[in-house]
């Protein structure tokens, strides 16, 4: 999906896949930045140490989560080595892991196993309690959707704030509409 190469001393990351990306993570050494959106005609450049050895990519995508890492050989060229697609219903898993708290589950194997899920997944907690202290309107339709379209009734639920924040945080992260979400929650609430 992504293409990491070196040119005149810069680092440059392009997105070959034929689909947008969404929230796309670079770790370059110490360098790490996080873009918005990084559609498929679009790269990004930016100068690095020539120390740095390893590059790794996370992006999410219209169905998974991506993760790649690259490694950089003795000719200074950038090579892939893991690629791996996790998908986006293990983050909402690990996001619901405990229905009422705004806290990261530190000791979730999965962050062991890829280095840029952690402070991706730690992003989404803080935008959850973010959403969550403001209380906004957008919670509030939420709310009212869910309970039109599926008869949910969240207003009998302890800490139904924290569920629609993290419902919300979802949908934007992940890259959610408002059906796909209520799909996962459905299951997570295994209505």
């Amino acid at each position: 999906m992504f293409f990491v190469f070196m040119k005149d001393q810069e680092i440059k990351i392009r997105n070959m896949g034929r689909m947008d990306a969404y929230f796309v993570t670079v770790q370059m050494g110490e360098i790490q930045f996080m873009l918005r959106e990084l559609g498929s005609k679009y790269s990004v450049s930016f100068s690095v140490p020539d120390d740095v050895q390893r590059a790794e990519v996370l992006a999410v995508t219209e169905k998974n989560i991506i993760t790649q890492e690259f490694e950089r050989e003795l000719s200074g060229k950038f090579t892939e080595r893991i690629k791996q697609l996790i998908p986006k219903e293990t983050i909402i898993h690990i996001l619901f892991h405990d229905f009422y708290s705004l806290d990261v589950p530190k000791d979730h194997p999965l962050f062991s196993k890829h280095e840029l899920i952690e402070p991706f997944v730690e992003l989404m907690f803080l935008e959850s309690e973010t959403v969550y202290q403001e209380k906004g309107e957008e919670m509030r339709e939420y709310e009212n959707y869910l309970y039109e379209l599926h008869g949910i009734q969240l207003k009998k639920l302890k800490g139904m704030d924290i569920l629609l924040a993290k419902c919300l945080t979802a949908m934007t992260y992940l890259h959610l509409t408002k059906e796909e979400m209520a799909k996962h929650f459905l299951k997570i609430l295994r209505i």
